[in-house]
């Protein structure tokens, strides 16, 4: 992902293990409807400028050069082939390897059969990567290089050089086009189409808006547990005239939607695409692995300590081995999706992660022929519960609409809306608050308060009760006022009560803390946004007892209060409906062709993936008229889209500050990750890079732009989001589960933080590219 995998989704994946907790869900699956288009691929430019040139040079084993007559006989080799590769064939002295430097006089002696016969000797070195992972390409497309002149030289050596299976040429002898390749302008642009692949791009059918349905749908999607809101987004399309699709990428697991459709960062590795699809099957569905033992061990010793292997139909996450364990520690292997497509590095040299038919695989590589792939599925499967959907308030039952979005650079856009919800494994994991409620005031005085109470309007008992409480406080050394209300008496407690005085109440960061305050973004009042059906009577009770109106949102305090107070399964579905969040899906529509210059330059970041080429192929396309925005994010910001975790108070967890600023990043500053036990000042390094790596914005906000809400007085960062396009940021709304990464209309989060002696700000990157997603 960032600079080879093992140096980039590692390093990745242990930042996340600091904050991610794999969960667990159960459901009846129904297999999904699929609807594909083939879209194309191909690498940037700078990622074939850092390609080294293939060796004039083939190795074999010291064992394989010892049995080399052996080796000829038992591959029926034409006499003339066997004979030259001998007299060429020397020994390094220290390694005992055997070397044989090729030609063109050689490679012609080859016929089509032999050819693959030596290829499959040549797949036992690792040395000889082109004949362990050879380029497949179809006729159409090298038809296409052919036209173009200056590619005329090295398509010919293709085609003298090749092998045929169906339609498609498949070639490993890459070391001899070079040659063919005037200048280093041309081999780049060569290679970059040669290593491009036309792929599927797909989507999830919904047509159904039955919550028992739409649950079996989501049920498939969630096995293994899942920090993700299926639920809603397959309701949500579901109800959309005119538009019935939701992409696949919404519905897979973080570690893989970030490399899908994406190309090693690093052409110059010689990391194989066996050892990717392992770190992806083994991590595909826990970010909290450990890639280190399954580095270690190699991926065979893995699959036999954590699967079983198995014959039955195949469902989502079983990992498909093409090769066999018995005589490889690190075997081919594709994680299973849906419809017979599976996820994984291409099988050729420097393919990208994409989807592809089961039966492709063999096709793709020879080496592969054959072998119909074992199936191994991961043991402990997850077991779940009730879905989402079942707990949508009426208010969003109407069907959401695709909405235009103000045009501009970024091409035309529409989106939806959807409700977000986290998963009942998720919610079942929140760590126990405190039990006794604690109320600590900042700028506030006790007379300021008994002058609240006896103002507001209340039931004489809780005014006592209150007037009690208050009434021999005193602040600390640092002028703070902390009261022990009883459970009963933060139930009584009127909203117009806490509207007027909980601003300045000091709310805990995390859900260990008995006042963690909740955000809920709707002007809805708490009638509808909890409806009559979405909690049981007495948890609603609870609920709305501790809510209160903030500025354009409801806010829940005394989390401990309601924690305690409901039962398990009560308390699942409040915390469930209390950390609802409003988001939208957005969604390029399929520009025309002479649209694409201007596009490509707006989404510009680094996408590990031309933006150009798949641009290009989004604009001659019929029958797919929407492209998910998704797949234009950058990695990091594609991972986490529209996922909630889980985090303890001890533990580093991710900032509004961490989410904004690493938006386009190719490696994220753990310096903003905040530890609600000891937050420190997060926003000061914030300001600090800022400062340092940014300038303000006065004009049009374009994609990567950070938003950030500074209030005047002090200089403290409210919130911080990353701009996207028309009105849409990319933003996270709080720590740990009170918030997911979503995508949110700019205004909406106006209503949020743009309070009173709040300024809103814009910043670009000094020295911003325009062209690095080219």
């Amino acid at each position: 992902m960032r600079r080879g995998l093992i140096v980039g989704c590692f390093a990745l994946l242990a930042v996340y293990r600091s904050f991610a907790q794999p969960t667990a869900a159960v459901g009846a699956p129904t297999e999904p409807r699929l609807f594909q288009t083939t879209l194309r691929l191909e690498p940037l430019r700078r990622q074939i400028a850092g390609m080294p040139a293939f060796p004039g040079e083939w190795r074999l084993a010291p064992t394989m050069a010892e049995r080399f007559d052996e080796i000829m006989s038992a591959g029926r080799f034409p006499e003339q082939v066997a004979f030259e590769l001998r007299r060429r064939m020397t020994i390094a002295p220290t390694t005992r390897e055997g070397v044989i430097v090729p030609d063109s006089k050689l490679l012609d002696l080859f016929d089509a059969a032999a050819r693959q016969r030596w290829w499959s000797v040549l797949a036992g070195h690792a040395f000889n990567a082109s004949y362990r992972w050879p380029v497949t390409i179809t006729e159409h497309g090298l038809a296409a290089l052919e036209a173009d002149p200056r590619f005329a030289g090295a398509v010919e050596r293709i085609r003298r050089w090749s092998a045929t299976e169906g339609r498609r040429v498949i070639f490993a002898d890459l070391f001899a086009v070079e040659s063919a390749l005037p200048d280093a302008a041309t081999r780049i642009e060569f290679f970059q189409q040669l290593l491009g692949t036309d792929t599927a791009f797909v989507k999830v059918v919904s047509t159904n808006t039955e919550p028992e349905v739409v649950s079996r749908q989501a049920a498939y999607w969630l096995s293994h547990g899942r920090s993700r809101t299926v639920e809603p987004m397959l309701a949500a399309v579901a109800r959309i005239e005119g538009s019935d699709r939701i992409d696949l990428a919404h519905l897979l697991p973080r570690f893989a939607r970030s490399v899908l459709y994406t190309y090693p960062p690093d052409f110059s590795t010689a990391w194989e695409p066996s050892r990717d699809n392992a770190i992806l099957a083994a991590g595909f569905f826990d970010p909290d692995i450990d890639p280190g033992p399954v580095i270690a061990a190699g991926f065979t010793a893995w699959l036999k300590q954590n699967c079983e292997q198995i014959d039955e139909p195949r469902q989502f996450g079983d990992i498909v081995v093409f090769e066999n364990t018995a005589t490889t520690q690190w075997p081919f292997a594709a994680v299973y999706i849906a419809d017979g497509l599976v996820l994984g590095r291409r099988p050729g040299i420097y393919g990208p992660w994409e989807l592809l038919p089961e039966s492709e695989v063999s096709r793709l590589n020879p080496r592969f022929r054959g072998n119909k792939g074992a199936v191994f599925r991961p043991r402990e499967p997850g077991s779940g519960g009730d879905a989402t959907t079942k707990r949508i308030p009426p208010s969003w039952h109407e069907p959401p609409e695709l909405v235009d979005l103000p045009a501009g650079p970024w091409g035309k856009l529409k989106c939806y809306d959807v409700l977000l919800a986290p998963s009942n494994e998720l919610l079942a994991s929140v760590p126990v608050p405190e039990t006794q409620p604690r109320w600590s005031f900042r700028n506030t005085t006790r007379g300021g308060i008994l002058r609240v109470v006896s103002e507001t309007p209340m039931p004489d008992e809780t005014r006592r009760d209150l007037h009690n409480l208050f009434a021999t406080a005193n602040p600390d050394a640092n002028g703070v006022l902390t009261v022990r209300p009883s459970s009963d008496l933060v139930l009584a407690t009127p909203a117009s009560f806490r509207e007027r005085l909980f601003h300045n109440l000091e709310h805990g960061l995390m859900a260990t803390d008995a006042t963690q305050a909740v955000m809920i973004p709707t002007e809805l009042d708490a009638t509808r946004w909890f409806g009559r059906t979405l909690l049981s009577a007495r948890a609603r009770e609870v609920v709305t007892s501790l809510l209160y109106r903030r500025r354009h949102g409801l806010m829940l305090s005394d989390f401990g209060t309601l924690y305690h107070r409901l039962d398990p399964t009560e308390r699942v579905d409040a915390l469930r409906a209390i950390y609802r969040a409003p988001a939208v899906i957005l969604l390029l529509e399929r520009p025309e062709s002479n649209a694409v210059e201007g596009l490509t330059a707006y989404w510009r970041l680094d996408q590990q993936k031309s933006i150009r080429t798949l641009l290009e192929s989004f604009a001659s396309t019929s029958d797919m008229r929407f492209l998910d925005v998704m797949h234009l994010l950058p990695p990091l910001a594609r991972e986490l889209l529209n996922v909630y975790v889980q985090s303890s108070a001890d533990v580093p967890a991710p900032s509004c500050y961490w989410t904004a600023l690493n938006f386009s990043a190719d490696r994220p500053d753990s310096r903003l990750l905040v530890t609600a036990s000891a937050p420190g000042r997060p926003d000061e390094i914030a300001w600090e890079k800022l400062r340092d790596n940014y300038e303000t914005v006065d004009g049009p906000l374009r994609v990567g732009d950070i938003v950030v809400y500074r209030r005047k007085q002090d200089g403290f960062m409210v919130h911080v989001s990353a701009f996207v396009a028309a009105d849409i940021v990319y933003t996270k709304n709080g720590l740990g589960l009170s918030s997911p990464w979503c995508l949110m209309r700019l205004r909406d989060v106006d209503a949020l933080y743009a309070i009173s002696g709040v300024e809103r700000l814009a910043y670009r990157p000094v020295g911003d590219p325009s062209n690095a997603g080219r």
